[in-house]
């Protein structure tokens, strides 16, 4: 992930360089205005356009996709038109923002999300002549080395052994997290001792997929294993947000004695 993180940097460098002689930029951000992803990769572009002498203006959406079409559409129509406007295509927005910007003269950069194979051939490149690029990282890649590094720090399975995984990914709306989850079946295909439970999706919230996590739990088939039986060895995470989720329901599962656990799995969780 190092190795991705320093190319996505020079890339990005060198795409701002391309930029240098623009004034204004605008960041269409799809996060949180206080979640650390989305404002550490808005204070790192923040740095690069402090070195350019370029004049950054970054919109945070709050996860509403509405309001980032909003912010679009001021950016794009409005009287003080950037010379630049930064987007994601994330719950698959892009093309909206593609085709509102026809004719205004803005130049699109697509980053983080890229426009997905059906959505690039349903557009047409050539229809959109203001679209200069699309900056991404090889997710599926990442999906795939996240099992495989897993599997590197296990060490050896014993013939006819498995383990058993739980995954954690992000929105089902979201290009980035699908790519992941396509790595992680191609890297789940190249082992079957792998044997994947469930995939539980957090919407990018660590508390929502903490309780998605633990309501798995309370299912037939995690009923089985949690009781007394083969355990959830692994966990595998779209985001760091995610991870953290799975961490604090292992902690939770491991803390609690065995009489409970099979209490739990007859009659459902209580508190005493």
């Amino acid at each position: 992930m190092l190795k991705v993180l320093i190319a996505c940097v020079w890339l990005l460098g060198s795409t701002c360089a391309a930029m240098a002689q623009a004034s204004s930029v605008v960041f269409l951000n799809p996060g949180m205005s206080t979640e650390a992803f989305w404002v550490n990769y808005a204070q790192f572009m923040q740095a690069a356009a402090t070195d350019l002498g370029l004049d950054l203006r970054v919109r945070y959406s709050e996860r509403v996709s509405d309001t980032t079409l909003a912010q679009a559409r001021e950016a794009l129509q409005g009287s003080a038109r950037p010379d630049y406007l930064v987007l994601v295509n994330e719950q698959y927005i892009a093309p909206q923002i593609l085709r509102m910007a026809e004719g205004s003269g803005v130049k699109l950069l697509i980053v983080n999300n890229a426009l997905t194979a059906d959505q690039a051939q349903l557009l047409g490149t050539h229809q959109h002549p203001d679209w200069i690029a699309s900056l991404v990282a090889d997710d599926e890649q990442a999906g795939y080395l996240m099992l495989i590094d897993l599997l590197r720090q296990y060490g050896p399975v014993a013939p006819g052994a498995s383990i058993d995984l739980l995954a954690f990914s992000g929105s089902k709306t979201t290009p980035a997290a699908q790519l992941r989850e396509r790595g992680l079946q191609r890297a789940l295909a190249e082992h079957p001792e792998v044997r994947l439970r469930q995939l539980v999706y957090g919407e990018w919230n660590r508390q929502r997929a903490f309780e998605r996590g633990s309501r798995s739990c309370s299912s037939a088939t995690r009923r089985r294993h949690w009781c007394g039986l083969p355990t959830m060895r692994w966990r595998w995470a779209r985001c760091r947000r995610c991870k953290r989720a799975g961490e604090r329901r292992a902690r939770m599962c491991s803390s609690v004695p065995l009489t409970a656990r099979r209490k739990f799995c007859r009659r459902g969780w209580t508190d005493g």
